[in-house]
């Protein structure tokens, strides 16, 4: 499903992809999905490149929170509001919109890849989970 949304909302000759994975992700699905990705074209971020993973303060990304990674990529790489597109796919990225409200956010996922690819009993939730978050960006942050 990620694969899918990722390939029809961008475009490699001009979007750089970072993904974020949720703590509980399982590693080799993320690289799976990156490496798909590269063979595709895309050019992927990748946090160990920009972090002394030896440091022993170093976190990695799976169990960073997202806020602090978009705060990190705005800060430490100066990037523009509108060089970030935050794919917006559950409520920890909305908590992204309330501390950087200027983000550019694309909705995740669709009723269609919804239905293809989740199990039939979790279609419904996902979808009223969906609805909520559009609807919530739509009335707090119109950009």
């Amino acid at each position: 499903m990620y694969l899918d949304f990722i390939l029809s909302k961008t475009n490699p000759k001009i979007h750089m992809i970072c993904i974020k994975p949720h703590p509980g992700s399982n590693f080799k699905k993320t690289s799976m999905i990156e490496n798909m990705l590269i063979n595709k074209g895309y050019e992927i971020f990748l946090w160990e490149n920009y972090i002394d993973c030896n440091d022993k303060k170093f976190i990695p990304i799976n169990v960073l929170p997202l806020e602090i990674l978009v705060t990190f990529l705005i800060n430490k790489f100066n990037l523009n509001y509108d060089k970030i597109q935050l794919v917006v796919s559950s409520n920890a990225s909305l908590s992204c919109l309330i501390l950087h409200p200027k983000l550019i956010t694309i909705n995740a996922f669709s009723k269609a890849l919804i239905k293809k690819y989740l199990k039939k009993e979790f279609v419904e939730i996902r979808l009223k989970q969906e609805s909520f978050i559009k609807k919530y960006i739509q009335e707090t942050y119109s950009h």
